[in-house]
């Protein structure tokens, strides 16, 4: 009878002992999911951390491009309040450049391109005619020389610089002739001369 009370107590420890090492080993396992479940969470709290700062600094940048696009925007504006310049007064020609330098040295440059078909010194008298309207706009009012390059396919066939203060308007004399007296011509092809010599223009 004692050594059956024994065996079954012996049992019964056998049993304690294994219930206990079962509970130790499952308190290990689950202290290191808890671990393991801290550290993810403290990774995902770093990255919700990174992510609003990147948020922040994307902000940031988005708003000062929107400053930026507003400086833009309110140059643009000052741009298209600036005076235009109406170059529509030259009829004949294919193309026009100008180089606006007024603010700077009160000077303004017009460079024009006659087509291929046209007669030079026939189109040189038109544009030394329309040149007289041109430097009477008010857009012009603070400029104290135009420069005037007339070119056929590339190449200058004449070039003159009115001087605003020599020029002095009136129905007597013809354009031409009163833009060429303001003025001091640069340059003037062959071409050019020959026709203003049999027409009696310049």
């Amino acid at each position: 009878m004692i050594s059956s009370c024994i065996s079954i107590k012996n049992l019964n420890n056998q049993k304690c002992f294994i219930l206990f090492v079962t509970f130790l080993i499952v308190g290990i396992v689950l202290s290191g999911c808890n671990n393991a479940e801290v550290a993810e969470n403290e990774k995902k709290d770093t990255s919700v951390v990174e992510t609003k700062e990147s948020e922040e600094k994307v902000d940031t940048v988005e708003k000062e491009g929107t400053i930026d696009k507003e400086k833009v925007q309110a140059t643009e504006t000052e741009a298209a309040i600036e005076p235009d310049i109406d170059t529509s007064i030259f009829e004949y020609v294919t193309d026009v450049e100008l180089t606006d330098a007024i603010d700077i040295n009160q000077h303004l440059t017009v460079k024009l391109n006659i087509s291929e078909e046209a007669q030079p010194g026939m189109a040189v008298q038109n544009i030394l005619k329309q040149t007289f309207d041109f430097i009477q706009q008010d857009d012009l009012e603070e400029a104290k020389t135009i420069t005037i390059i007339v070119s056929q396919n590339d190449k200058k066939i004449t070039q003159y610089t009115v001087q605003k203060d020599k020029f002095f308007p009136n129905d007597n004399d013809p354009m031409s002739g009163l833009i060429l007296d303001a003025s001091e011509v640069e340059f003037m092809s062959d071409e050019v001369k020959a026709f203003g010599k049999d027409t009696g223009s310049w």
